[in-house]
């Protein structure tokens, strides 16, 4: 029996298990009838529009008419997957006006003013907006603009900013009121200073959770109200111990209170005392303080690390909040670094230390870290976890992992799976061992993106390696790439492997035209080539505009290009 035999209710019960973008981009346009069954069997969903091919863009848009109306959640990306994504859905004539169900909308490296305005003048339902990515957005008017709009949208609960470099700065000069907001996240470079902070709370009067960078100083100290709407503080500090306390004490109904500092370490009596005469409401508490100490002439090590972990075994710690604290710290011949933090772990990053000392009777319990999904881990530096002193430590979520090459196989020990790695980055420092390697892979099921960074020649033998879920290749890194001419050899090593044929996404070094040609006509799963110029292609002699029309007249007409002093980003 064909596909197009079955009756509508199992074709519609097979639909079900699909994700929309996956569901479009397989059977829309089959026929009338199937694109009837999706536009009116289609529920309330999600559509990103990121890490797609060009083709699949075009046909979800034209699918727009009939499904806009149940479509709740939207994320549109111009990153450098999908280079231009943004400007094709306006020149197309697509708007978000039509979305009336739309509650969330996410827009990702957008760096055009008039582009980000259009598409906020077309939400006025919105209740959830994050934007990532804006760092070359810097027209303070515009960015002011921007922020403006943002707080005047009147049905908005929940704002993110992620990676908008010049944003920080201007929050001091906003002057709509919004009486709708309760959740601020600002993650990454989002710094706010003293008078920023001040005019974002006035100018946010239902504001009960921020999430902030903060670079405290002497500024911190003349803060006298109090913001009392706010029960949940997430803060990454910067700056002088007194500038923070003062500042957490402006907190005095805080539920729920998160804590990272860099060069900033405040001990267990000043935390016990700020809780008892400022927090008294606080239920969840969690820190991780990032120290560098400098070592004493004959001093020992752990004897000041204990010091320093015994403002924590307070009564107050121990007894009756039951909140205990770990340190990790690796020493030089002049100076210690630490991290102390909160047990449980709760923080996504988690850097490798040596050793560990931690104010539990038990040294082996809270040694799960669930809650990390970014691990860097060093074996030449770090030595992190011997079996005889870590066996208990363990890693199951790791979604990120940086990793040194050659690696001790005891890291299966304290990371015993690796099904929900996306990302792995491997930094080589000898020639590979390929069961060494192979097992890392295997390992990862689901690994989207593999980067690799080498002060070694990558053999045309390392294309052998095998992982069927990989689909970004970034090669970028690749030191020796750089320094002499590419033969299409080392390509044809890269597009006749298994890996090369099912990338999607390729990052890489490129210093002639023709390797562009090449790699576009040899990869037919590539949907997005990202090309860091060299040599030839990025000479001063070359003509920018010459290059641009060689690039349109030698490339089909599908493809999308964009150029600039650095990169080359082809789509389609």
């Amino acid at each position: 029996m064909n596909f197009e035999e079955l009756p509508n209710e199992l074709i519609i019960s097979m639909f079900e298990y699909l994700y929309p973008i996956d569901l479009f981009q397989t059977f829309y346009g089959l026929n009338i009838r199937i694109n009837q069954l999706i536009s009116n069997n289609f529920k309330i969903c999600e559509i990103n529009l990121q890490s797609i091919r060009k083709q699949v863009f075009f046909i979800i848009c034209s699918s727009f008419p009939s499904i806009h109306d149940k479509i709740t959640s939207l994320i549109l990306s111009g990153n450098d997957e999908t280079p231009n994504l943004p400007e094709l859905f306006l020149q197309n004539g697509f708007t978000l006006t039509g979305f009336t169900r739309l509650k969330s909308l996410t827009l990702d490296s957008i760096n055009s003013f008039e582009i980000l305005q259009l598409f906020l003048s077309q939400c006025h339902f919105l209740s959830n907006l994050q934007i990532f990515n804006c760092k070359k957005l810097h027209e303070e008017e515009q960015i002011l603009s921007i922020l403006e709009f943002i707080w005047h949208l009147s049905n908005l609960k929940s704002v993110r900013l992620k990676d908008s470099l010049h944003f920080g700065k201007m929050f001091k000069y906003i002057t709509n009121i919004s009486s709708s907001i309760e959740t601020l996240l600002f993650d990454n470079v989002i710094q706010l200073d003293f008078d920023g902070f001040i005019n974002l709370i006035h100018h946010s009067v239902k504001l009960q959770q921020i999430c902030m960078t903060m670079e405290s100083s002497h500024s911190y100290l003349r803060i006298t109200e109090r913001f009392s709407s706010i029960i949940s503080l997430k803060l990454l500090h910067k700056g002088i111990r007194y500038g923070l306390i003062n500042f957490l004490k402006a907190f005095p109904n805080l539920i729920d209170l998160s804590v990272e500092t860099e060069g900033t370490f405040i001990d267990g009596y000043q935390w016990e005392d700020l809780i008892h005469h400022s927090l008294l409401n606080l239920e969840r508490f969690q820190f991780q303080m990032n120290v560098l100490l400098l070592r004493i002439d004959d001093a020992d090590v752990e004897q000041r690390i204990d010091e320093l972990l015994n403002t924590f075994r307070s009564l107050f710690w121990l007894e009756e909040r039951q909140w205990f604290v770990r340190c990790r710290w690796t020493q030089s011949s002049d100076q210690i670094q630490t991290t102390f933090y909160s047990l449980p772990y709760s923080f996504e990053k988690f850097v490798a230390y040596e050793k560990s000392k931690s104010t539990c009777l038990n040294q082996d319990e809270f040694c799960s870290y669930d809650q990390v999904n970014m691990l860097t881990y060093n074996d030449s530096i770090n030595g992190l976890f011997s079996l005889a002193n870590n066996s208990q430590v363990c890693f199951s979520k790791i979604q990120q992992l940086a990793i040194e090459y050659p690696f001790k196989e005891h890291i299966w020990s304290f990371i015993p799976t690796l099904n929900m790695l996306k990302s792995l980055h491997v930094r080589f420092q000898d020639k590979i061992h390929s069961v060494l390697f192979q097992s890392l892979l295997d390992k990862s099921p689901n690994l989207y993106e593999l980067s690799i960074q080498s002060k070694i020649p990558l053999e045309n033998a390392f294309f052998q390696f095998q992982n069927s879920s990989i689909r970004r290749l970034d090669l970028t890194k690749i030191v020796h790439l750089s320094n002499r001419n590419i033969s299409l050899f080392d390509h044809k090593s890269l597009v006749n492997s298994s890996i090369g044929r099912q990338c999607q996404v390729l990052l890489i070094n490129i210093r002639r035209k023709d390797e562009i040609i090449y790699l576009t006509e040899n990869m037919p799963n590539l949907r997005a080539l990202i090309c860091l110029r060299e040599g030839q292609i990025k000479s001063s002699s070359i003509v920018e505009e010459k290059f641009h029309q060689w690039l349109k007249e030698s490339l089909p007409l599908s493809i999308s290009i964009n150029i600039n002093t650095t990169y080359i980003y082809l789509w389609r």
